[in-house]
């Protein structure tokens, strides 16, 4: 639990905005690298940190609020401050082949095969 705190307080750096769409992105970002955090939580705060450089790092890291905001309905998204509502609607495209994809042990010895490059 003390892991999905601290990854809350980093993510909370990265936002710019208050209100609810500061909640929704943190919320977002915390689930989508919460078993990463678990796996090697220096390497999320590396991400964490360089998404915080600039718009291409931002939308680099942030897969999962695209996809999310992609999938649900509703008219124009909140302005960031990388931009403005007009400009949260750009379509981003993932990085998935093969050799993005690796195998991991768990510190319990539970194997499992995910992505390896989840920026």
């Amino acid at each position: 639990m003390s892991l999905r705190i601290a990854l809350y307080l980093a993510l909370a750096g990265c936002a710019v905005e208050t209100g609810s769409r500061e909640d929704r992105i943190v919320s977002i970002l915390a689930d989508d690298n919460y078993e990463w955090t678990l796996r090697d939580p220096e390497l999320v705060a590396l991400k964490l940190m360089k998404m915080q450089r600039g718009p291409y790092q931002w939308l680099r890291g942030t897969a999962a609020l695209f996809w999310q905001d992609v999938t649900e309905r509703g008219g124009e998204r909140s302005a960031t401050g990388f931009g403005d509502a007009r400009s949260s609607r750009v379509l981003l495209i993932g990085d998935a082949h093969l050799e993005n994809v690796g195998t991991f042990r768990a510190s319990d010895g539970t194997m499992f095969v995910d992505w390896n490059d989840f920026d």
